[in-house]
């Protein structure tokens, strides 16, 4: 099949120890705020319990980035969120891997 060119693919984070009651809606409606989020799904156990962490998927490297600066060790309903910056790699929603420039 066709690869899509890296610029297009679109990177994904994780994004950790959220409050349990966090809707994905609402999680959304947060990364809006701080970029141009395309998707994101907080996490579900069977029985639909969070698992407490989510992927969100950025429609840039530089708005993933900007979610990684202003979002890691930033506390949201009492608990600090963990939001890793991959050491310069980002994993897009088709799971292949995406170097962050550097410029």
């Amino acid at each position: 099949g066709d690869v899509a060119p890296a610029s297009r693919e679109r990177p994904r984070l994780f994004v950790g120890n959220l409050p349990w009651t966090l809707t994905s809606e609402a999680l959304f409606a947060r990364l809006g705020g701080i970029g141009s989020v395309v998707s994101c799904e907080v996490m579900r156990k069977a029985d639909g319990q969070s698992k407490g962490f989510a992927l969100a998927t950025f429609q840039s490297k530089d708005a993933a980035a900007r979610c990684v600066d202003e979002l890691h060790g930033a506390v949201l309903e009492g608990r600090k969120l963990t939001v890793p910056r991959p050491s310069g790699i980002f994993f897009s929603e088709y799971g292949r891997r995406l170097r962050l420039g550097r410029d």
